[in-house]
């Protein structure tokens, strides 16, 4: 019988995230997606001398600098008759109540502004009809974000128009095992 000693290179930790409980993440369902929890995970090479035997691992952790989520709603009718909500991540705002229609477009964006800036890890900032939000909270969760409309009224366009914010960064990056 043939024994090959076992070597190990040197360890090293990373970062990745999990999740506190068994989520579907192609849900649209808020509840059923939580934030991820940062761990540390600790790898190493493991070879023996005359094969290449064990995994190593590239592209590990976090890429990209760090940014936030991001969107842009458009105020394109000032008609509110028909209540209009705005789902953001966890949070809901309805017109007339808890923010209120200006006397023009230009100031029905901003009075959405101002409510949006009421919920943690939500920045946003109105210029002219178009709202900039940025979501700060995390950066490779799905945060919704998207018009819900009570009547036949169409307020708002979202970009993107995809029902969630653009990926901010830095993104976790799965581990390339060879």
């Amino acid at each position: 019988m043939i024994r090959y000693r076992i070597q190990q290179g040197k360890a090293f930790g990373t970062l990745i995230g999990i999740y506190p409980y068994g989520t579907d993440q192609g849900s649209s369902d808020v509840f059923n997606q939580p934030a991820a929890i940062r761990q540390t995970m600790t790898v190493s090479v493991t070879h023996t001398p005359n094969h290449n035997v064990g995994m190593t691992f590239s592209r590990m952790g976090l890429n990209g600098a760090v940014a936030g989520q991001t969107g842009t709603i458009t105020v394109v009718s000032n008609d509110f008759s028909d209540p209009a909500e705005i789902l953001l991540g966890d949070y809901r705002i309805l017109s007339n109540v808890d923010w209120v229609p200006g006397v023009g477009i230009n100031a029905t964006a901003t009075s959405v502004a101002a409510a949006i800036n009421r919920f943690p890890g939500f920045i946003a900032s109105a210029n002219g009809a178009v709202v900039s939000v940025l979501y700060e909270g995390a950066s490779s969760a799905d945060v919704d974000f998207l018009p819900l409309y009570h009547g036949e009224i169409t307020n708002f366009t979202f970009a993107p128009n995809l029902r969630l914010m653009t990926k901010g960064s830095p993104q976790a990056d799965a581990p390339l095992v060879t």
